[in-house]
Formats: C-alpha cells, structure tokens, sequence
C-alpha cells in the first residue's frame, strides 16, 4: 500500500474537518459569492477546505485554502505546513490541496499506454527544507502538462516541464 494513502488514513483520526459555516464566512467576508465558490476538504487534510471560485472560460480554480482556521493563499497554506511534510505527504499536498479543481495523474492514463512519458507522481527534498514534486495533469483542452511544483517554506512555486498532446484520429 502507498505510503501517502497509508498517511492520509491516519492523518483522519489527528484532525477534525472545519465547519462548513466557519469556512463559508471567511470565503464571503474575501467577497466571493457563494454561487461561485466551492468548498474541497481533502481527505488527508481534513484540517483543510479548498476553496475553489469558478471561472466562466477556466472552470474551476484553486483559489484560496481555509488552513489554521484563516482564509489563506496557496503560498501561505503552503509555507506553513512545509515543514510538517515528508515526501509522500509533500505529493498528497499537491494532488488534494493545491489540484483540488484539477485533475492529477495518479497512475498511467490510457493516453499513454505504449509510451515511456508518464512518470508516477514523485517528490524529492530539495535540501532547504522543501520539496520537488514532479506529476503530468490532464488539462481541460484535453492536453497533458508534467508539473514541478516547489515546496518551501516561503511557499510554492509552478513549473511545467513538458507539454503533451495525444494525437486524434485514425492511426493515431
């Protein structure tokens, strides 16, 4: 069993969801309506809430996490949790906090099958206290994007890597 999985059962019992009506003030009082704003509490970090706000030609982003009972950035939920990671959690973060309103890929999609592209999510200590966590997205258009995200304690920096998009139609 995954290491991360094994973490993100146990981490359950340590800490409580928050309340909904909490969560659901902070994101009004950010002037954000509720119409167009939903909530994501990951199951490793129940402590959390992702707050995701809708976006007319994106779809849903990450735009706020509800982290140490505060409405925060990415960056700052980020910051103050780094510290608390180990590899394994370092990918669940990004997998079920910061790709909250994305979709990640955990195995091999069938885009790849016959390719040497597709690597398994993976992170790596940075040496400063951070981590590198490496993993391929499946965008909306329908394009694969392989995503370094930087953890550290100022925060989390985004570089795509590579860009991949299957070919369509006969022969393909």
């Amino acid at each position: 069993m995954k290491r991360w999985l094994i973490f993100a059962v146990l981490s359950r019992a340590l800490w409580a969801a928050p309340a909904a009506d909490d969560v659901w003030k902070v994101v009004e009082a950010a002037g954000i309506p509720r119409e167009m704003a939903q909530l994501h509490n990951p199951e490793a970090f129940p402590e959390v809430a992702a707050i995701g706000c809708q976006h007319p030609d994106r779809g849903m982003e990450l735009k706020a996490v509800y982290f140490d009972g505060r409405y925060c950035s990415p960056n700052q939920a980020t910051s103050g949790l780094v510290a608390k990671l180990d590899t394994d959690s370092a990918v669940t973060w990004v997998t079920q906090v910061l790709l909250s309103f994305e979709q990640p890929c955990l195995t091999s999609p069938s885009e790849f099958v016959g390719l040497t592209t597709y690597l398994q999510p993976v992170a790596q200590p940075d040496g400063a206290g951070g981590f590198k966590v490496r993993l391929w997205v499946k965008e909306s258009n329908g394009e694969f994007t392989l995503r370094q995200y930087h953890l550290t304690p100022r925060g989390v920096r985004l570089t795509i890597q590579q860009r991949w998009r299957p070919k369509s139609g006969p022969g393909a």
